[in-house]
């Protein structure tokens, strides 16, 4: 590809459409990653919703555990009690069943993710001057790293929040002034509670911060591997 025909991305067309229809190559190539970023992006928003409502739920729950005592003074413990157990074990059957249905999904999504990262880092360090096709790159590597921070920083939050549970449960509700059923059952929810809700990819691994540098590591790993190939 000559520097007069370069593209905004990497692509092949048959050299008699770079030489007389080179305008229509751009808008095609233009036009297909609208598509995909809003595509992409729809399916992105689906899941970080899933996420944050699972989020919001936890701290929601946190904070009527929080306010365990002042309930308390309204209704009877023991019908407080079994209305956040029943709430907590649906959170719980929920985010199960989001995991259940979607971590094959995040593993093909961890997989894509890292090679478009990679596939972009390669474009920018073959660049060699300054123009559309740069700009463009240096927009999509902003796209893809924003969609990967919000959707494992959403899925981390679920692990944090789940766990802090326990916490809520022991330093607010005040259980010590409680009878020896409450105290066993709200013990019983702090022990659950140590074992935090997570979503996870496939069986690789949970989706959370620590992974996202990990897609990035792979990203910078695949590119390192192609320069060492292509020489």
């Amino acid at each position: 590809m000559s520097a007069n025909h370069m593209l905004v991305f990497s692509g092949y067309f048959p050299g008699y459409v770079l030489e007389n229809c080179f305008g229509f190559a751009i808008v095609y190539q233009v036009w297909n990653g609208v598509l995909a970023a809003v595509f992409i992006t729809c399916f992105d928003t689906l899941f970080n919703g899933l996420a944050i409502f699972i989020v919001l739920r936890l701290k929601v729950l946190g904070k009527k555990f929080e306010r365990f005592e002042e309930l308390c003074r309204t209704k009877s413990p023991k019908t407080v009690l079994r209305s956040l157990v029943i709430e907590h074990l649906d959170i719980i059957r929920f985010t199960e069943n989001v995991n259940g249905a979607l971590k094959w999904y995040f593993f093909g999504d961890f997989l894509l993710k890292s090679y478009h990262i990679s596939t972009v880092l390669i474009d920018l360090l073959l660049l060699d001057t300054f123009n559309i096709a740069c700009i463009f790159s240096i927009t999509r590597m902003i796209y893809l790293l924003s969609m990967v921070w919000c959707i494992y920083y959403n899925c981390n939050g679920i692990i944090i929040e789940s766990e802090n549970i326990c916490h809520s449960v022991y330093y607010f509700s005040k259980w010590y002034n409680h009878s020896s059923e409450i105290k066993r059952t709200l013990s019983i929810i702090m022990t659950r509670s140590q074992k935090p809700l997570m979503i996870n990819i496939g069986n690789l691994d949970v989706m959370g911060n620590q992974v996202f540098l990990k897609i990035i590591k792979a990203g910078y790993t695949f590119v390192i591997t192609s320069l060492i190939f292509d020489k």
